[in-house]
């Protein structure tokens, strides 16, 4: 079992001038034998290693492994073949550090359907031969460098293979801690284990049985010790582990699983980092659907309380004698106003004339410019203004005026507590409040206010406006009918200036709210997408070595892409869960603070696990396709 035949076995590197790795090699090893590959640096040692352990394929010539040919095998046969027959060790030991010593050596077997329980015993006992008992659960990152490749030949050994290969493996130690690992090596192939070495120290090459020297990509001389003495037939037992019932390159669904949450636990800094990417996009989108669905509701309720609520019917008593008379008429009638105040979804109505400037005067020897307005009906003034000090029990008289704040600066009025007294064209007032606030009506904020009966002595109407507010959804049907109640035989003259019907200019700004929701929602997945794709692609690159390993010792691509896969549906199904409770709080934090009524849709929290499974899955495909790229022999390269 085990014999290698290479014929006529050539490697090159493709280019416009081809690059002999290895010419012509015709090499035959058997069963139990102790070989050492020797060489200067580009003599194609590590190329002759790689095609012998089925890392890589020759470009020429045959290599056949107990009589079957490799060159014809699928990339899953040649997992298979590999995983059984070689065990392969390398100058970099290629350990996962963060993982203990026993997990590392039960890794060796974990692509060949055994059982967890016969993968530990198998570890244990290697562990044990390696002389490493004490060392099992200890980290491996913690061993000193001759431990360490003692662990990697314990990995080696698990796999229960008849050849062991071995490149540069006491490359890195020092002079006690590699005879001890070569002796470890030397003993493995005293119990049956064919042992090829790759090496530049010539004392320990003159330590095996068969010596290979290679030159320029060809053997230059194939020694025999002379010394060295052939077991008798049936001796070499190929593997130190007991007979199991293996299925090379498989791995059970529940290992696989246990495997990839021990290196999420294994490199928690790493997988908290991925984490958060995923929960901060959850936290992002749904926090962000549900503020907008929110603010949405709140805007809705808006139009319906105050925006789409006023109607301004406007006019302008010089269009014509016969109009300006008729329009002059209604706004003075008391009655005209009661009309119009009866007419259905009407709530209240007030009557605005608007005379132009006119000169007022505080006080002696000064003089301001400001509008003058007269109301009809004052006991509805604090319907539509706001009003500083001013007594709204107690009607506005003919000899009382109200003055807009930013008039009552211009002008330096005093306290109203002290009655101040305004002339206006010459005709003295009393000021007994201050218009704060006039809502959509500005200019009233810079005018002077007096009764409708009082303006008669002042100038005449420049235009006219009638004010009025609807109940929720009443605008369009007021606008049509108020005009004609206000001055009907004018009817036609009056502007009317309504809002849109709610549920027109509802949808549109809901619509509007909908687009950028979807907008916001669309960059903050995409950005969660890009982050983790980068995320995990930049893993793969550090995992390099490991993947690598893991394709030497029998997992396929498949399984490869499963790591991260896998890795990636764990790590955004708990960011998807944390997201969502942190969004979750979030919508009611923003939502409490702005006094709004929360809207959380049920269906969010599986949506946003759901959506965190997405953006993982889809961040991973990357990462997991160049994962499954990596060939057995990058683990020798790096």
């Amino acid at each position: 079992m085990g014999q290698l035949v290479l014929k006529q076995v050539d490697h090159t590197y493709a280019g416009d001038y081809p690059v002999y790795a290895l010419k012509g090699i015709d090499l035959t090893i058997d069963q139990g034998e102790y070989v050492a590959l020797i060489g200067p640096s580009g003599s194609g040692k590590s190329t002759l290693l790689n095609i012998l352990g089925l890392l890589g394929k020759q470009t020429g010539g045959s290599y056949l492994i107990d009589g079957v040919e490799t060159g014809t095998l699928s990339e899953t046969e040649m997992a298979i073949l590999r995983a059984k027959t070689f065990g392969i060790i390398f100058q970099s030991f290629h350990l996962m550090d963060k993982r203990s010593a026993i997990e590392n050596v039960a890794v060796g077997t974990l692509y060949q359907g055994l059982d967890e329980h016969d993968r530990e015993n198998l570890a244990e006992d290697a562990l044990k031969f390696a002389d490493l008992e004490q060392s099992m659960m200890q980290q491996v990152s913690t061993l000193s460098g001759g431990q360490r490749q003692r662990v990697a030949i314990a990995r080696a050994i698990t796999t229960g293979a008849p050849v062991i290969l071995a490149d540069e493996p006491t490359g890195n130690l020092d002079s006690a801690s590699g005879k001890t690992v070569i002796e470890t090596l030397e003993n493995l192939n005293r119990r049956g284990a064919t042992l090829i070495v790759v090496t530049h120290d010539a004392s320990m090459a003159e330590r095996a049985d068969r010596i290979i020297a290679l030159k320029d990509g060809q053997i230059i001389s194939d020694t025999q010790r002379s010394d060295s003495v052939e077991s008798p037939e049936g001796y070499r037992d190929p593997a130190p582990a007991p007979m199991l019932r293996r299925k090379y390159s498989h791995v059970r669904r529940k290992d696989m699983v246990k495997d990839v949450f021990s290196g999420l636990f294994a490199h928690f800094a790493r997988t908290i980092s991925l984490i958060s990417a995923v929960g901060l996009a959850v936290v992002f989108t749904l926090s962000t659907i549900g503020i907008a669905t929110s603010a949405k509701y709140q805007v809705s309720e808006l139009f319906d309380a105050t925006l789409n609520r006023r109607v301004a019917v406007v006019a302008s008593p010089s269009q014509s004698d016969a109009a300006a008379d008729a329009i002059l008429e209604a706004a003075r009638e008391p009655t005209s106003l009661e009309r119009v105040r009866a007419v259905a979804g009407v709530e209240n109505a007030t009557v605005f004339i608007h005379h132009g400037d006119v000169e007022v005067s505080p006080r002696p020897g000064r003089e301001e410019s400001t509008q003058l307005v007269s109301i009809v009906d004052p006991t509805t003034i604090t319907d539509q203004l706001e009003t500083n000090e001013y007594n709204a029990e107690k009607p506005l008289s003919n000899e009382e005026v109200l003055v807009g704040i930013t008039a009552a600066k211009k002008m330096g009025l005093g306290p109203i507590s002290a009655h101040p007294v305004i002339t206006i064209d010459g005709v003295p007032y009393t000021a007994v409040g201050i218009i704060d606030s006039a809502g959509l009506l500005g200019d009233l904020l810079d005018s002077a206010v007096i009764t409708s009966e009082a303006s008669a002595s002042h100038a005449s109407p420049v235009w006219i406006n009638l004010e009025l507010r609807t109940k929720p959804g009443a605008a369009a049907q007021v606008a049509g009918q108020a005009p004609i109640a206000w001055v009907p035989i004018a009817a036609d003259s009056l502007s009317v200036n309504a809002p849109p019907d709610p549920k027109d200019l509802r949808a549109s700004v809901e619509s509007s709210v909908t687009a950028i929701l979807l907008t916001l929602t669309v960059v903050s997945v995409a950005a969660a997408v890009i982050a983790l794709t980068a995320a995990m692609t930049g893993t793969v690159r550090q995992r390099t070595h490991e993947f690598g390993l893991r394709r030497t010792i029998g997992a396929r691509r498949k399984h490869i892409s499963s790591i991260i896969l896998l890795e990636a549906l764990i790590v955004s199904a708990i960011g998807g869960l944390i997201g969502t409770a942190l969004a979750m709080l979030t919508i009611l934090g923003v939502t409490i603070a702005r006094g709004w009524q929360p809207i959380i849709d049920p269906i969010m929290i599986p949506g946003g696990i759901a959506l965190a499974i997405i953006v993982g899955a889809t961040g991973s495909l990357t990462g997991a396709w160049k994962a499954s790229r990596i060939t057995p022999a990058e683990a020798l390269r790096h």
